[in-house]
C-alpha cells in the first residue's frame, strides 16, 4: 500500500560497519499529510530537501508540485503546478534541492531542471535529452548537479551559467 504522508525522524546513535551505517535507535518526531490534492496533502510524495532554516520541501509527484513546510510540518507554500504552458508548470517532478540562497531546483519528466527563488518565482531552466532523477546542490557555489543513469550532469554553474556534460 502506497503511503501519502511524510515522517520526520530523529536518528541518534549511528553505527558504521563495513561501509554501511545503521541507526542505533530513532524516534518519529512528526507525521504530516494525507492522500489528497489539497495543500499539505500528497499524491505520491517522492523526494525531499531541507534548507538551512529546516524548512522541508517535498516532491508531490502526482500533484505536479513541490510543497514547502516548516520544521513542524505546517504548510507554507506550493511551488509549481500542473499546466501545459508557463514557467510555473511542472510535469511529474522527480527531485528537489535547495541552495544556500534558498533557490529551489526541481527536476521533472519533461527532461528539464527548473530554478525558482524562495518565493516560488521562476528564474531559469535547463533542458537535456534525458530525464534527470536526482539533484544535489554544490556547497561551494550554488551549482546544482543532476544525475541520470549514465552520470549526466546538468545544471546552473557559478554566476548563473548553464552547463551540461557527460561524466
Amino acid at each position: 500500500m502506497k503511503k501519502h504522508h511524510i515522517k520526520v525522524l530523529i536518528i541518534a546513535g549511528i553505527i558504521s560497519f563495513g561501509g554501511m551505517a545503521y541507526a542505533d535507535y530513532y524516534k518519529v518526531n512528526i507525521i504530516f499529510g494525507h492522500k489528497g490534492t489539497e495543500s499539505g496533502n500528497f499524491m505520491s510524495p517522492e523526494g525531499i530537501a531541507v534548507d538551512i532554516l529546516n524548512n522541508i520541501y517535498v516532491v508531490d509527484r502526482d500533484n505536479h508540485r513541490i510543497q514547502k513546510f516548516d520544521s513542524n510540518g505546517n504548510f507554507i507554500k506550493q511551488i509549481g503546478k500542473n499546466c501545459l504552458v508557463g514557467n510555473e508548470c511542472l510535469s511529474w517532478p522527480t527531485g528537489v534541492a535547495v541552495d544556500s540562497s534558498y533557490n529551489v531546483y526541481i527536476s521533472d519528466t519533461e527532461k528539464r531542471i527548473k530554478k525558482f527563488d524562495s518565493d516560488g518565482n521562476f528564474i531559469d531552466e535547463v533542458r537535456y535529452d534525458k530525464r534527470p532523477l536526482n539533484i544535489v546542490v554544490d556547497s561551494f557555489n550554488t551549482t546544482a548537479t543532476f544525475n541520470y543513469y549514465k552520470g549526466v550532469r546538468m545544471g546552473f554553474g557559478r554566476y548563473g551559467r548553464r552547463s551540461i556534460r557527460q561524466s
